[in-house]
């Protein structure tokens, strides 16, 4: 599982190994919402440099999904024929790099 705080640290984001990325109000303790990302594990979920987006990988389905924070709708799919370990949003462009399994290389892809 990976969790990223969020929304001036009210909230937690967490990714699962059931494909469902989960957010959590913090004051309240309890799970606000839930979407189905992924069929199988997410890999790894890393923020934007202004907390507005989430890139979650998945290895399992060769995918990664860039959601908004706040809804956690999911606006674009990224697809590989190969399984993504991580992913990251860039902090001075306007792309996703993804890191492919058993490869020294990483891919750009455009946001």
């Amino acid at each position: 599982m990976t969790a990223l705080w969020s929304d001036l640290n009210k909230c937690i984001i967490t990714a699962h190994e059931d494909g469902l990325v989960r957010k959590w109000d913090v004051e309240a303790q309890k799970e606000v919402e839930q979407v189905r990302v992924c069929d199988r594990k997410l890999q790894s979920m890393q923020l934007s440099k202004d907390n507005t987006m989430i890139v979650a990988a998945s290895k399992g389905d060769h995918c990664a999904k860039l959601l908004d924070t706040k809804s956690l709708e999911v606006m674009k799919t990224y697809k590989s024929n190969r399984p993504i370990n991580a992913a990251a949003i860039s902090p001075l462009f306007n792309q996703v790099r993804c890191r492919i399994a058993h490869s020294h290389t990483s891919l750009a892809l455009f946001v």
